[in-house]
């Protein structure tokens, strides 16, 4: 292909063996902007400067070290220089947490990105500069510039000011975060200064308090100005309000702080955030942003049920429990046959419960051997740490797990009841269901079969339905086409499956149903099919579409129904049906012939009943 781009990275600065290379932007910038450009003869290239714009011909490929992937666009034929000293791209502001894993950090590859107010956490490294961390995640600082190479990193615990550099997805791991590194160009894009306190190590004591405990708060605020006020703001049950507590310094040497938060009473959910304020009038907060997040905690005088563990109000979905060693008792909800398909790093993964509903189902972290012989219906008692963004098991990192030290298993009996739910109902609060065993109440249709899972709606909202937890025997996504149930039933979009069930789980970047057995799918149901309350005109899906989309409507008894596609100006563009249907659920598919693209209106006649909706269809 023939790419035209500006160029952010030079020839002949960075280190390419006895090659060369350089980076080429989208003049626009943001995510998934730049791509690198390398070649082994290094008289290949012209020499490139920042802000020449370009025009080159080659093709794409991947160049894999270890765990990273790296994305390059390889030469055929010459570069054109087209401009010089063209507009470069805005430097994204990011933290050094989102470039760790490759749900957030794969798209910043090749882009030059900035983070602030950092603190160097470590400069004793055998091939990077140092590693640095704004409070999100420790990130490593690379030296692949050649004006880097006898950079002498600040020492731990220096303020950095910025940091800008292009990602590199580079010799690493994801076990440790090590696989993406910010690349400065030069030492002027490393700016150590005063600024704002950085707070990190936030911890309290105790971790699991009961209603007897005053907890004690400390965090680490590290800057080169004078602290003149330092607090804690906490209040309890989600109040409107938060109460104030001052923080005493602690640990002068290394800069800690700390304050008491009063004993509550059993079952209190608290919530609480650090201030601190510098002689310049400088405000730091942990977390950075305290309307999204706070920390939290819930007083028990027992062990945390379940609900305890999972329940947050915050957006983020991180349990309260996050860091601290628990124990609690619940029911196996998948068998082994779930587990053996959901392994990385020598670990595994099991769903259980303590109730049905959202809010009760969690993972269980464990070696294999641990986990060996459990079934489902067993009850166990597992202790070990709350983990919410599990390092090594980044596939699935952002599920609440716990971390097993040890596991006790006990009777085998009916776990409780899978909850009844709709896909609305998930849809309209995913994280309340994250490890929750599900039962759909919908008689669901296929929207569309993907590389990986299956889109499935009720004709208004959509979930996942995924396969990897099962063998091919008995769920297999073969193409973009079809899937096979069972090894023998074949379904494609627009077909409808009447028993779905599983477990719902965070996986590759977004939450799927997770199918456990040959029982969790089903085209033909064992009772009698639920028939609608009301009639219902439904969104079509997808929507905007092209070349197809799906209309579907409920009927609670059987009627003559009319369904009419009209363009904007009113004008009845075809009638899609017109005949007497049974009661229950119906799906017809539209794909416009010989129609330009834009607005069309849908209107079904079924009885008494008129409803009118719109789609855009795109060509």
């Amino acid at each position: 292909m023939t790419v035209r781009g500006v160029v952010t990275m030079p020839t002949g600065i960075s280190y390419a063996g006895d090659g060369i290379k350089f980076i080429l932007s989208d003049p626009h910038g943001g995510p998934w902007s730049a791509i690198l450009s390398y070649n082994a003869d290094s008289t290949i290239y012209p020499v490139l400067f920042p802000g020449d714009e370009i025009e080159m011909t080659g093709y794409v490929g991947e160049y894999t070290t270890e765990d990273a992937n790296m994305t390059e666009f390889w030469l055929v034929g010459d570069i054109e220089i087209l401009n010089f000293e063209q507009a470069l791209p805005d430097t994204p502001l990011v933290k050094t947490g989102d470039l760790r894993w490759p749900t957030t950090a794969e798209q910043w590859g090749n882009v030059f990105v900035k983070v602030e107010n950092c603190v160097v956490t470590n400069n004793d490294l055998q091939y990077e500069v140092m590693e640095i961390d704004d409070g999100s995640g420790a990130v490593l600082v690379d030296d692949d510039s050649d004006s880097l190479q006898n950079y002498i990193a600040p020492p731990v615990g220096t303020q950095l000011q910025s940091v800008v550099g292009w990602i590199y997805h580079h010799y690493g791991s994801y076990a440790d975060s090590t696989t993406y590194k910010i690349e400065p160009l030069y030492e002027r894009d490393i700016v150590v200064g005063e600024g704002p306190a950085l707070l990190t190590n936030a911890s309290r004591s105790p971790q699991l308090p009961s209603s007897s405990d005053v907890v004690t708060v400390q965090v680490t605020a590290v800057t080169n100005r004078l602290i003149t006020d330092a607090k804690v703001y906490y209040r309890v049950d989600n109040a409107a309000s938060y109460n104030e507590v001052d923080m005493l310094m602690f640990d002068e040497a290394e800069k800690v702080f700390g304050g008491d938060i009063p004993a509550q009473a059993e079952g209190a959910f608290v919530d609480y955030y650090f201030y601190v304020e510098d002689e310049k009038g400088g405000v730091s907060t942990l977390p950075s942003d305290v309307n999204l997040k706070n920390f939290s905690y819930v007083v028990t005088d027992d062990n945390p049920t379940i609900r305890d563990i999972q329940y947050t109000h915050w957006a983020n979905g991180e349990s309260p429990f996050h860091g601290s060693t628990v124990t609690t008792t619940g029911y196996i909800t998948a068998g082994q046959g779930y587990v053996t398909q959901f392994t990385n790093s020598g670990v595994s993964a099991l769903p259980m419960a303590d109730d049905s509903g959202p809010w009760n189902g969690i993972f269980i972290l464990a070696t294999p051997e641990q986990l060996a012989g459990l079934q489902y219906g067993q009850e166990v008692t597992v202790t070990g740490r709350v983990d919410d963004n599990y390092d090594e098991y980044w596939r699935w990192q952002k599920n609440t797990y716990i971390v097993a030290d040890s596991i006790i298993a006990g009777d085998v009996s009916e776990p409780p009841t899978p909850a009844r739910v709709s896909i609305s109902d998930i849809a309209a609060d995913h994280e309340s269901f994250e490890g929750v065993e599900i039962n759909l109440t919908d008689f669901s249709q296929i929207a569309s079969i993907n590389q990986y899972d299956i889109t499935i709606t009720n004709g208004s909202d959509s979930i996942l339905l995924d396969d990897d937890c099962v063998p091919s025997e008995i769920f297999s996504i073969t193409s973009n086409e079809y899937a096979v149930i069972g090894g023998t039933d074949t379904v494609g979009v627009g077909d409808y499956l009447d028993i779905v069930k599983g477990v719902y789980l965070f996986s590759y970047g977004t939450f799927k149903i997770e199918v456990r057995d040959g029982t969790d799918l089903g085209l033909t149901s064992a009772t009698e099919p639920v028939v609608p309350m009301t009639y219902a005109l439904h969104q079509n899906y997808p929507n905007p579409f092209n070349p197809s989309t799906s209309i579907s409507f409920s009927l609670p008894e059987q009627t003559l129904v009319s369904i009419q596609i009209y363009n904007v100006r009113g004008q009845l563009v075809q009638t899609l049906t017109n005949r007497v249907y049974a009661p229950g659920q119906h799906t017809l598919t539209w794909k416009p012939v010989n129609l330009s693209s834009g607005i069309y209106l849908y209107r079904i006649n079924a009885g008494d009943f008129n409803a009118v909706k719109k789609m855009t269809y795109l060509k």
